[in-house]
């Protein structure tokens, strides 16, 4: 009796025991450890933290490619413009007096405003009080807030060549106009104030910057951020201290790049850093004129900014 109980009991304990083990595998196969737990947390972590900027990243290259389009939408403004008025680029600057039923009035009106009057097209909204907002080609995507770009001329966010596009002032009430066409003081015998820029003049016109997008600065005696309206030197396009501060900022600053615009009309990102562009310092004297005087300038800005000055100008290097 005995004897055939044993290999009954035996065979219970041993049909018994993996059952058992099985149930306590499958509990602790959906629990997990406080530890289990915090590395998945840490993963996690890890992962949001590779994703998010190269998702920031992404985004800002979809901005500077918007902004591209905007800022080759304006040059082709300009081109129509050239091509209906005998091949006179747009003023970057006109400020006009006119006489009116209560006296006179004045008005001035930049660049971009005046091709989009030019193209009939809306420049600004409404927004409240303070500076119009800029619509459609007219505004860096960039810029997320009105008040982050602005100037006494109106809210500023792409600049003109500042050698290339003349200013203009209109003086109604004397039937008087004034037309300053800038270029430095070795070379104004040459390309004097008085002439109105044409297409053609410049020299390189493929490597001559037109438009670009702008650097602003906050300008304490305004209290408010100021937008440039033209480009004069490369050490704009780098975001140089202002006279107050050096709490400069530029477009793209991100990326590290400005969409730019070409006199022969194409358009492409030009690099913002300051080693691109204070570079190959070089002293410059005009050839035609060699007593003139002469002035220092970068390599950089020579090649897209100062299309009057032949690269032979160069008299030295410093």
């Amino acid at each position: 009796m005995a004897r055939s109980q044993g290999p009954m009991n035996a065979a219970a304990k041993v049909g018994s025991s993996p059952a058992s083990r099985l149930g306590r595998s499958a509990c602790s196969s959906h629990a997990f450890t406080l530890i289990e737990l915090l590395v998945v947390m840490a993963i996690i972590a890890v992962l949001i933290s590779v994703l998010l900027p190269a998702l920031g990243q992404a985004r800002a290259q979809a901005r500077i490619t918007q902004c591209l389009a905007h800022v080759r939408g304006q040059q082709q403004a300009v081109e129509l413009y050239a091509q209906s008025f005998a091949e006179y680029l747009p003023a970057k600057l006109s400020f006009l007096t006119r006489t009116t039923e209560d006296g006179f009035e004045s008005e001035e009106v930049l660049f971009n405003r005046g091709l989009a009057r030019f193209l009939n097209q809306e420049f600004t909204m409404p927004s409240g009080p303070g500076f119009p907002s800029p619509v459609g080609i007219w505004r860096c995507p960039e810029v997320a807030s009105d008040s982050e770009r602005m100037a006494h001329e109106g809210y500023i966010h792409h600049a003109p060549n500042q050698w290339l596009f003349s200013t203009v002032l209109i003086n109604e009430q004397i039937n008087r106009v004034i037309i300053d066409s800038e270029a430095l003081t070795p070379w104004q015998s040459r390309f004097g104030q008085a002439n109105w820029r044409r297409r053609g003049q410049e020299r390189d016109p493929a490597r001559l910057l037109t438009i670009a997008c702008s650097v602003n600065y906050f300008d304490a005696a305004h209290g408010h951020r100021d937008g440039r309206a033209a480009y004069g030197f490369g050490r704009d396009f780098v975001k140089p201290p202002s006279r107050y501060d050096d709490d400069n900022r530029g477009s793209h600053d991100r990326l590290a790049q400005r969409p730019a615009t070409f006199a022969d009309g194409h358009a492409a990102s030009l690099s913002s850093r300051q080693s691109d562009w204070l570079t190959d310092q070089a002293t410059y004297s005009p050839r035609f004129n060699p007593s003139g005087g002469s002035v220092s300038l970068y390599g950089p800005e020579v090649t897209y900014l100062h299309w009057y000055i032949d690269p032979g100008d160069v008299v030295r290097d410093e």
